[in-house]
């Protein structure tokens, strides 16, 4: 995903990008634009997208209020508590036992949850990493420690769980990186209570004037990287007014269209869907001869859309950003 994500911003121009510029307010000016104010620059936007959690929006300090229930639902929305930790070992030990592990998960009454084990390069020589993940009240004990008795702790109780294989876990160590997310900006994952799907979903994700908003915790898939970006798909086609633009998946569909129409062309059997892509900034510093429109043809039979068709999106976006030259259709 960081490929995507890196091509994007290519893009958009970097040099448009600020980060770790916490935004202190957002202000709504009568001619319509909106006034984003942060650590750092002030600017003013036609159209803003919030791409944060609603304890992020909610604790913006000077920001407009608007609707009831758009107020009840920044509010109100819960996050459960969150604790994830990757753990680089010097060799893939979890394919070599006597139940090899190549991909999947395991479950465990342990203090983390899940071990997750990767699904690429099974088999490779050299190091690999595993993800162990906490909800709940076991993420909210986790998080209560120091960083360095959170790895202590992961690492004993995954030496306890491979004690029978004759795994020494700890010599097999080499770094990790964790995130307890109950105690950031994000305060968790999105996880609706009885009822709050039901009354705040869809008018959480309803713009406020020319304030759109975004978030995993905004899409059916909410607490996951799919709910992103479906819901940053929404948020850009509403920011368009682009009916066309439909979200992703195997039943997104565009409609019926003359066969001749440049929004539409059959390849084999398969159709490919226009994706309009984003114009840089004049001063932005990328070339003016970048995409209008990428090709990407929707898999047909994928029952997770996105992965296959984020790796396409990645490749595509990748290559324009590096030749700026229109793409062809496949």
């Amino acid at each position: 995903m960081s490929t995507l994500i890196d091509s994007a911003a290519a893009l958009v121009g970097e040099g448009n990008i600020y980060i770790d510029s916490p935004v202190r307010g957002l202000q709504e000016l009568p001619n319509n634009r909106v006034r984003i104010k942060s650590t750092g620059p002030t600017e003013d936007f036609d159209k803003v997208i919030l791409a944060i959690p609603p304890s992020a929006a909610n604790n913006i300090r000077e920001r407009p209020r608007w609707t009831f229930m758009k107020e009840a639902s920044l509010r109100s929305l819960h996050y459960e508590p969150l604790y994830k930790i990757g753990i680089r070992f010097r060799t893939r030990f979890w394919e070599h036992t006597s139940a090899p592990c190549l991909g999947g998960q395991s479950s465990t009454d342990l203090r983390f949850r899940w071990i997750v084990y990767p699904s690429d390069n099974v088999g490779a020589p050299g190091s690999g990493v595993l993800m162990l993940y906490s909800w709940m009240t076991d993420a909210a004990h986790m998080a209560s420690n120091s960083p360095t008795d959170r790895i202590r702790l992961a690492l004993y109780d995954l030496n306890k769980f491979f004690e029978d294989e004759g795994v020494d876990v700890f010599e097999q160590y080499m770094e990790h990186f964790d995130v307890a997310w109950a105690v950031t900006y994000a305060q968790g994952d999105a996880q609706f209570l009885p009822g709050q799907f039901t009354r705040f979903f869809d008018v959480a994700r309803r713009p406020e004037g020319n304030v759109h908003f975004a978030g995993e915790h905004l899409s059916k898939h909410h607490t996951w990287i799919s709910g992103a970006i479906e819901s940053s798909w929404k948020a850009v086609k509403d920011v368009l007014g682009d009916d066309l633009l439909k979200p992703l998946g195997p039943a997104a569909r565009p409609p019926e269209l003359p066969k001749k129409s440049l929004l539409r062309k059959r390849v084999d059997s398969m159709e490919s869907l226009v994706v309009p892509a984003m114009r840089p900034r004049a001063d932005s510093g990328v070339s003016m001869n970048s995409v209008d429109s990428l090709m990407v043809p929707p898999l047909r039979s994928s029952n997770w859309p996105f992965g296959t068709y984020g790796r396409r999106m990645s490749q595509l976006l990748s290559e324009a950003a590096q030749g700026m030259k229109p793409l062809q259709s496949m």
